[in-house]
């Protein structure tokens, strides 16, 4: 499966939601509850299937988490204004350029276009983190997404 950039932004636009609704899978307490599907398969036990079905989950978000982890600090910033904060390409040009003036009045600016070809790369670190994992790992991936988001 080829992992496009509006895969990329679909998970980095979308981590924290889903990291949430992993660890909401996971029982906190011997007295938490948690949903098992009640339909049969064979493919195991309803606990088997949530098992794999977090682990699925967790093995592709751990893998975005560490790509992001591993960026340049100026493209860790990045990415957090674009896909945390959703601010735009321009929001955060004049963010990053009034951080830089603060440090330096003589700095000459950030533009819209650099910002966009730094998300560039952010992709493309991410993308290369993704297909380092099994084709098959990221298809069920993008099943269980869709089951989680009722598609």
């Amino acid at each position: 499966m080829e992992i496009t950039p509006q895969m990329v932004d679909a998970i980095l636009y979308n981590l924290r939601t889903w990291q949430k609704y992993v660890r909401l899978m996971e029982p906190r307490t011997s007295a938490s509850v948690i949903l098992l599907p009640v339909r049969t398969s064979r493919a195991g036990s309803a606990v088997e299937r949530v098992a794999i079905r977090r682990a699925t989950i967790s093995v592709v978000l751990d893998t975005v988490s560490d790509a992001l982890r591993d960026l340049p600090p100026d493209l860790r910033k990045i990415a957090k204004y674009n896909y945390e904060y959703c601010m735009s390409y321009r929001e955060i040009a004049r963010r990053l350029t009034r951080e830089e003036r603060r440090k330096d009045r003589s700095f000459p600016g950030i533009t819209k276009s650099t910002v966009a070809r730094k998300v560039d790369l952010i992709r493309v670190h991410v993308i290369s983190a993704l297909s380092l994992l099994n084709e098959e790992i990221v298809g069920q991936f993008w099943d269980e997404i869709g089951t989680i988001m009722g598609q």
